[in-house]
Parts: C-alpha cells; structure tokens; sequence
C-alpha cells in the first residue's frame, strides 16, 4: 500500500512527543511492506499522487490550498 503521511515537521528529523508517535508508526508500517511518504510543508510541491491512504496528523502550518 502507498501511504501519504501528512506532518508539519520531519518526526525522522524533529524529536517532540507526536514526531517520535508517528516515527513509530511510520516504521511499523514500513516493516508491514507499505510505502510510506512523508509530506511537510518543506516538501509538498514534491507530492507524487496517487496514495492508497492518506494520514494527516499535526497540519495545523499547512495553508488551506494544500487541501484543495
């Protein structure tokens, strides 16, 4: 499965409470075979479409033409 992960920062780069959540989720759904990208703000214009699954989790910086 395709799966978009939607975060206002990098949980491989960041080290706050939900970045190390979603690490851990990421990477579980990782070893479970599914590819799985993460889209910040930094890198939305590189969104490769379609995905399986999209999770959104702290997009509190994204601008509302994102969800458009």
């Amino acid at each position: 499965m395709k799966v978009a992960y939607v975060q206002d920062l990098d949980p491989f780069v960041e080290g706050g409470g939900a970045e190390l959540t979603d690490q851990a989720y990421i990477t579980a759904g990782m070893a479970r075979g599914h590819t799985v990208q993460v889209i910040t703000p930094a890198n939305q214009d590189e969104i490769v479409q379609p995905y399986d699954l999209v999770l959104m989790s702290n997009t509190f910086t994204f601008s509302t033409k994102f969800y458009e």
